[in-house]
């Protein structure tokens, strides 16, 4: 995911997990980028916002870690349902 490219990300709550914590799939159409995580206090305020609903659609950008490899994922605003 180029940085600060704004496109649309598919977020997921889990069913079944390996670890039994509960987890939230985060990736946009083509896969190429891809995030997994067990809940925490971000993820719970992304959980609230889409309203007890197991999959929802929202734009995102990459935004570089300061001081660290990578980026992290900044949600900009619910997106429209996608068919994929």
């Amino acid at each position: 995911m180029a940085a600060h490219k704004k496109e649309i990300f598919k977020i997921q709550t889990s069913l079944f997990t390996s670890s039994g914590e509960a987890s939230v799939l985060i990736y946009n159409k083509d896969r190429s980028a891809e995030y997994e995580t067990t809940i925490s206090d971000e993820v719970n305020a992304v959980l609230k916002i889409m309203g007890g609903d197991p999959k929802k659609f929202f734009y995102g950008k990459g935004v570089p870690n300061k001081g660290k490899k990578g980026e992290s994922l900044e949600l900009i605003e619910e997106a429209p349902w996608q068919d994929w």
